[in-house]
């Protein structure tokens, strides 16, 4: 009885753990909520191909910083003014995103320099759209 209870938990928790990214969902969403001059930015970009499977139309695609070599902020920092600096906001697909930038840097770099202003999580995807208009560089903050 307690091996069947123990095997019983276990089909249990694989049925219910989702496995598998859910690209479908998140490229629903962002052709929902998508203007179309914004770029999509993907933190892991081997994902772009499944994203792209689910998404139709064209756009930008961008894309995200590997940090894992090392990068210091202020490289991103250049780095990333550098590749957004045409784009009044930017779309971020992520998933798997620690072995792309485990420091979460790019991330980081957003939160800073852009007004976050939608996100959605689905199986193992996270979406996020910056807006990028009208903010201070970090420097002349206070």
């Amino acid at each position: 009885a307690i091996v069947l209870s123990f095997s019983l938990l276990a089909v249990w928790v694989q049925a219910t753990t989702p496995i598998k990214s859910d690209f479908r969902a998140a490229a629903d969403y962002v052709m929902t909520h998508r203007q179309p001059a914004t770029p999509i930015m993907f933190q892991m970009p081997y994902v772009r191909h499944t994203f792209d499977y689910y998404f139709a139309g064209e756009y930008v695609a961008l894309e995200g910083l590997w940090s894992n070599d090392g990068k210091t902020e202020a490289q991103v920092e250049e780095e990333m003014a550098r590749l957004l600096a045409s784009y009044p906001s930017v779309w971020l697909v992520a998933s798997e995103s620690w072995l792309w930038d485990s420091r979460d840097l790019t991330r980081a770099w957003l939160d800073q320099h852009a007004r976050l202003t939608k996100t959605a999580s689905f199986a193992l995807v996270d979406v996020y759209r910056y807006d990028l208009r009208d903010l201070e560089p970090a420097s002349q903050e206070n």
